[in-house]
């Protein structure tokens, strides 16, 4: 096998996905392209992190767009200022181009479109009806329209709140509050948690001084996963339903004193 020398190549933090780089080798010099084989569901860094109630930073880091083709960096850090934001609401994060094909500008669009519920290649996500616009994370808004101080863990895909969304009995985030149900009864988290989250982090409370409440998903109501007993409260990770629901109930034919609170405080997805 004859030898390959490649000649100047850039740094790896120069790249970004279209270059091309000559090899020279017996026989002749030939032009091969550097990133176009980069994986479509591509993405490194780009981690969300709170600042303040009205602003959060991306972090350097790069994802594949659809619409451009190749990867997209993000070279610096970018800060991003929120205003007239709707309460008690998810929304998504975006990484977007706002250059040219040739001249591209990394920039961050957040919106309360959701993403496609199916990723468009592997575990990645674009915005519903936007190949221009790729997934990298959310936030959430508390009863003043303010952004909810969190914490997201890339590796894990886990976002959390670090200041307690318990105190408004309205949000989202109290999936259930004093629920009574002794027939299997669905619980919603639609509004809570992104199309492609399927795992919670939940306090399950019990105010019931005397009877158990079971938990489980609509479709399996007649296998409960869990049990929580009179007067208990449990943190748990549980699963949801491709609909985003779990189902409850309180199993007893007495009369339900208090009631079965499930509030979210953390949640799993991928990009």
């Amino acid at each position: 096998m004859a030898n390959v020398k490649i000649t100047e190549l850039p740094a790896g933090a120069a790249l970004v996905g279209d270059e091309l780089q000559e090899l020279v080798q017996v026989g002749g010099n030939v032009k091969s392209p550097v990133g176009k084989g980069i994986d479509e569901s591509y993405i490194v860094g780009l981690k969300l992190t709170w600042n303040s109630v009205s602003q959060f930073t991306v972090s350097t880091g790069a994802a594949y767009l659809t619409s451009l083709g190749r990867a997209l960096k993000v070279q610096s850090p970018i800060v991003v200022n929120t205003s007239g934001l709707s309460i008690r609401t998810l929304y998504y994060v975006y990484l977007y181009n706002s250059g040219t094909v040739s001249a591209p500008v990394a920039a961050i669009e957040y919106s309360t479109t959701a993403i496609n519920a199916t990723p468009y290649f592997g575990t990645a996500h674009e915005k519903s009806g936007d190949t221009s616009r790729r997934f990298i994370g959310v936030f959430a808004t508390n009863a003043s329209g303010q952004v909810i101080d969190f914490i997201y863990n890339t590796a894990a895909g886990r976002f959390e709140f670090r200041k307690s969304v318990l105190l408004d009995i309205s949000s989202p985030y109290f999936a259930l509050f004093l629920g009574a149900s002794k027939t299997w009864a669905t619980v919603s988290m639609v509004n809570a948690i992104p199309p492609n989250c399927r795992l919670v982090s939940v306090i399950l409370r019990n105010t019931d001084a005397t009877h158990s409440v079971v938990m489980g998903m609509p479709e399996y109501d007649s296998d409960p996963v869990v049990t929580i007993l009179n007067a208990t409260t449990a943190y748990i990770d549980f699963p949801t339903n491709d609909s985003r629901q779990v189902a409850y109930k309180y199993d007893t034919g007495g009369t339900v004193t208090g009631g079965f609170i499930i509030a979210i405080f953390a949640f799993y997805f991928e990009r």
